[in-house]
């Protein structure tokens, strides 16, 4: 799970905002206005609205004005001529790895399709004197049967998925306030529970957690719904369930685990979770170069470079994205930070000419400018410092490392730069992210914005080096 692409435990809050629980089987959002989001992760997804988002909703679940017959609309707001249309017009690019779809291949024929309403598959649902008969008068079964006739026939009769339509079935009912007859058994679509757990039909999972021992951070519904719950003496940690001693902490709506950390918005304050209670939090500074970030789930200083490339056929990749070219030779300023007062300042040029007759533009010297030092690099893997000729490795006294590797000249200069150079390559630029919007040059201003990075070819040319001479600028 995870909120604002961190990772969270359940149950979890945002102030009195939002909160997040496992209730039985499922997840459940709930929000201070209203809108509540349920999913059991594999089949079933549930959205409830109050009455003042009547006729102002679109998507899938239609528009909520009262009109069952107008429901199919698609995002142009045109009636749909088919469901299959409608479906794939509110599609959105995935999130992730992309689901390939190849359309509904498999068809049931009618003997098939009958097998699967009768009574020991879908049509238990329907049963009149079955375990989900006293929810009939509350939520009509039929469209339910319907779906997982369908869906078994698509699954050619897979057992999960009878058991799947079955249980949001159940969902359903019991979030309707009914309760239903017991309907699992050992060998018809037995709950799993992990370890130091057990099924209930009536389960109190929501409210018997780690976090509630602390103090409750979301509002469980009182309503009887089915599920895993920690047996005697155990509390759920999350994903599992554990004994008091081994919960951890809540820490600002946040259920911390033993060992987790938990970082602050801004990187300020990092605290640790050693078990019950016992939170540990130290103030802290991002080094220099680095930034507070959210990478693979968990905020931290993480250290940024954006990268700016001129590869062997004069194409440049800015540090925002944008792409460009140039074929004309001459000498060009790839990047440097606008104020040449700074310490930090730097200039890179690259001096490009065609290293046959008739070929491609290559850059064949780079030429990296520091605070009283220059680093010149040819396409023979060459270097000089300050006009004299150097060997790999070596550092300036100005801390500015010269390296070679696999055909690769390597010049960085800690928390500023790091440049790449290679005949086969071209030259790859690489800065902190402390010096975002304060570059000038051919790879763009680095404030994040494609959109006013000027790479046309006159664009690329006009970053000509007026100090290098060229019979052809």
């Amino acid at each position: 799970m995870k909120v604002n692409n961190e990772f969270v435990n359940l149950p979890s809050s945002l102030g009195h905002q939002v909160s997040i629980a496992q209730v039985g089987f499922a997840v459940v959002l709930q929000t201070d206005f209203g809108l509540r989001v349920q999913y059991d992760a594999v089949y079933h997804a549930e959205v409830q609205v109050p009455s003042t988002y009547q006729s102002i909703i679109c998507g899938l679940c239609g528009n909520y004005n009262g009109n069952p017959s107008d429901d199919l609309l698609l995002p142009d707001g045109t009636q749909s001529s088919s469901v299959d249309a409608f479906g794939l017009a509110w599609a959105l690019p995935p999130a992730g790895d992309e689901c390939v779809g190849g359309g509904f291949l498999q068809q049931c024929n009618e003997a098939e399709a009958e097998r699967y309403r009768r009574e020991e598959a879908c049509g238990l649902m329907g049963a009149g004197t079955g375990p989900f008969s006293p929810c009939h008068g509350f939520v009509d079964p039929q469209p339910h049967v319907k779906n997982c006739v369908f869906d078994m026939c698509i699954l050619e009769g897979d057992r999960a998925m009878l058991c799947q339509s079955l249980q949001a079935y159940a969902s359903v009912c019991q979030q309707s306030g009914v309760q239903i007859q017991p309907w699992r058994t050992s060998s018809f679509c037995p709950a799993v529970c992990p370890e130091n757990s057990h099924y209930a039909q009536c389960s109190n999972n929501c409210a018997h957690t780690c976090a509630s021992l602390s103090g409750s951070i979301y509002s469980c519904p009182k309503v009887c719904v089915e599920g895993c719950e920690c047996d005697e003496g155990f509390f759920s940690d999350g994903d599992k369930c554990v004994s008091e001693k081994d919960c951890g902490c809540v820490h600002n709506g946040k259920y911390l685990k033993v060992g987790e950390v938990s970082v602050s918005d801004s990187c300020e304050l990092k605290c640790v979770c050693h078990g019950a209670d016992l939170l540990e939090c130290v103030n802290q500074t991002c080094a220099r170069g680095d930034v507070c970030d959210v990478q693979n789930g968990q905020r931290e200083c993480y250290p940024v470079h954006s990268h700016c490339s001129y590869d062997i056929w004069g194409h440049l990749l800015t540090f925002d994205g944008g792409k460009g070219s140039t074929v004309q030779p001459g000498a060009f300023q790839m990047a440097f930070l606008c104020d040449e007062k700074s310490p930090d300042w730097f200039r890179v040029v690259l001096d490009v000419h065609p290293c046959t007759r008739n070929g491609p533009e290559n850059v064949i010297m780079v030429h990296i400018f520091f605070q009283d030092l220059v680093i010149t690099v040819n396409h023979k893997q060459h270097s000089w410092v300050n006009g004299r000729n150097v060997s790999y490795p070596m550092t300036t006294k100005e801390g500015v490392s010269i390296s070679s590797k696999n055909n690769t000249v390597i010049v960085e200069k800690m928390f500023t730069l790091r440049l790449t150079f290679s005949i086969t390559e071209g030259v790859v630029l690489s800065i902190s992210g402390e010096l975002r919007g304060k570059v000038c040059g051919a790879c763009g201003n680095f404030n994040g914005d494609i959109g006013d990075d000027v790479i046309s070819f006159s664009a690329v040319t006009s970053w000509k080096a007026e100090d290098f001479f060229t019979c052809d600028l």
